[in-house]
């Protein structure tokens, strides 16, 4: 049965074309925003097809940028641009802006104004289409096929898979071989592009596995291991468009699976090398510090054998709480985030822009844990939280080898929370706007508070 057609499929949102509206809006009818001190900006060179003697290099700042930032990712989270990454539709919106600052005498009228964005959606947006995705299962045998959460499970001859469509190209009967091979899941799914479709369906068959596995569980309870249900994909995949007459995409991949790792002497002098000022404080912090420092590391090690993102992010996030959160703080999202700046700053070290601190752990992981959402999280997400976590560790170990003293976690957390080093927050974060920011401010102005009394 095939699923039913949603606009955003089709279109981009009404809300997205808003944002971009209302940027189209600041740069042709506003004048340029006189602001003091340091303030968000992008400065690039205008396209090819807009440069000129006059006009080689542009830049926005204050409220056109955040405009511009906002749009973009408004973009970046449309159905129908799935198909291109935050990092493709920019250099696009650029070239938009551009042309927008450049011709704003004729982009003052709105009619105008608003055929070019059409005009530009139109130019970059991709409506879904239907398709059918066939994945190879392992450690799972099927006998009769059934159906669960809208996918198949079946045995497929490598002439069924020939006659769906795998052959006529060495690939796609190589792919047979494999298919025939063990059991397959196949589902249909609606999405942007191949790539998408495969992303689409490995994740519905993923979920069909865990209502299977839920219903072994309390359909024969005792009769059934934890063991006998490690049943997954095995990284077969093939996905073809329905209704076109276009070849079947497929990868050979290996899934998820251990590549192995070789550590040779050199590599092994630096590693331990590495880890040396961690197993200092192992060795001789305080029973709190080894504990959060053992636990971080833990989450983050558990991190990297995940294989879903949201799982990542979550482990991720909670290795970040062990660091920079108290017990007893309700708002951890606004403490990782300001604290995220305080500790790098008391080393004397680059701190990250705070507000994307806080967005993936008030809007992800929260959302994760404590709300319904599911999927939320990607690549890019899981990249700079194991960065930031990664560096917190190492920035933590680093305060605690410098105050032997200090062997609880509330006196490393009064250090990086000095006065002076909150003000420079504030003042910092006086030019930034937003939700985020209010709450940042208002947590740092909060501890200021409780620290002046002390």
């Amino acid at each position: 049965m095939r699923q039913k057609r949603d606009q955003t499929e089709v279109r981009v949102s009404d809300e997205t074309a808003k944002a971009l509206a209302r940027l189209a809006h600041e740069i042709t009818e506003q004048p340029d925003e006189i602001v003091s001190g340091a303030v968000s900006f992008k400065d690039a060179v205008v396209p090819d097809r807009l440069r000129t003697d006059e006009f080689e290099s542009f830049h926005i700042r204050g409220r056109k940028y955040w405009l511009y930032r906002l749009a973009l990712s408004h973009l970046a989270e449309e159905k129908t641009l799935e198909h291109l990454t935050a990092r493709d539709i920019e250099p696009q919106l650029w070239d938009l802006v551009c042309e927008l600052s450049i011709r704003r005498e004729s982009y003052r009228d709105q009619k105008m104004r608003s055929r070019r964005i059409s005009e530009f959606l139109r130019s970059i947006e991709r409506p879904w289409r239907n398709f059918e995705a066939i994945l190879g299962l392992s450690d799972l045998g099927v006998t009769e096929e059934f159906i669960i959460g809208g996918v198949t499970f079946q045995k497929m001859t490598a002439a069924g898979a020939r006659k769906w469509g795998l052959g006529g190209h060495e690939h796609l009967v190589r792919t047979a071989k494999l298919i025939s091979a063990s059991p397959i899941a196949m589902t249909e799914i609606r999405a942007g592009s191949h790539a998408k479709a495969s992303e689409r369906a490995k994740e519905k068959v993923d979920d069909a596995l865990n209502f299977l596995r839920f219903s072994l569980s309390g359909a024969i309870y005792a009769n059934v291991w934890d063991e006998q249900m490690l049943f997954r994909r095995n990284g077969i995949w093939v996905v073809k468009a329905l209704g076109e007459d276009s070849l079947p995409q497929t990868n050979l991949g290996r899934g998820f699976r251990p590549m192995g790792f070789d550590i040779p002497g050199n590599l092994a002098a630096i590693l331990t090398e590495y880890l040396r000022p961690t197993e200092d404080v192992l060795a001789s912090g305080g029973d709190d510090l080894k504990r959060r420092v053992k636990r971080a590391i833990h989450w983050i090690g558990t991190a990297t054998t995940r294989e879903s993102y949201d799982d990542k992010i979550t482990d991720l996030c909670t290795a970040l709480e062990t660091l920079l959160a108290t017990k007893d703080e309700g708002r951890k999202a606004e403490a990782i985030a300001v604290r995220s700046m305080l500790l790098p700053a008391a080393l004397g070290q680059g701190f990250p822009d705070p507000r994307v601190v806080f967005f993936l752990y008030e809007r992800k992981r929260s959302d994760l844990v404590h709300g319904s959402e599911h999927r939320i999280g990607d690549e890019e997400d899981y990249r700079h939280l194991r960065e930031l976590a990664v560096k917190t560790v190492g920035q933590y170990v680093q305060l605690v080898n410098s105050s032997p003293r200090v062997t609880k976690h509330s006196k490393v957390i009064e250090r990086i929370e000095a006065p002076d080093r909150l003000k420079d927050v504030l003042d910092l974060l006086k030019g930034s706007r937003g939700a985020a920011a209010v709450k940042l401010r208002a947590f740092a102005e909060n501890r200021l508070v409780a620290k002046t009394a002390a």
